[in-house]
């Protein structure tokens, strides 16, 4: 027996009847959890070495800039010791 829930127009959804649909579903990584938007995304994954972050208050500058060094260290790309953020 499946668990149920609302869709977005109110629908009952049973999981079951759903559950091929999200076998593909790519797993997101921690560093992006409740990151909204292309901007802050493009901003965590980037490769660049040098990073400028523009924004306004409240725009997410500090989490973007923290998940950042979260990936470069869950990655192994780079020992923290290397990370340096003003």
């Amino acid at each position: 027996m499946g668990t149920t829930g609302r869709g977005v127009d109110g629908e009952v959804i049973a999981s079951s009847e759903h559950a091929d649909c999200m076998e593909n579903v790519p797993e997101q990584p921690r560093w992006l959890e409740g990151i909204k938007g292309e901007h802050g995304t493009r901003l965590i994954e980037s490769d660049r070495r040098v990073i400028k972050v523009l924004a306004g208050p409240g725009a997410g500058k500090t989490t973007c800039l923290k998940r950042r060094v979260l990936r470069l260290v869950d990655t192994a790309r780079v020992k923290r010791a290397q990370i340096f953020a003003s």
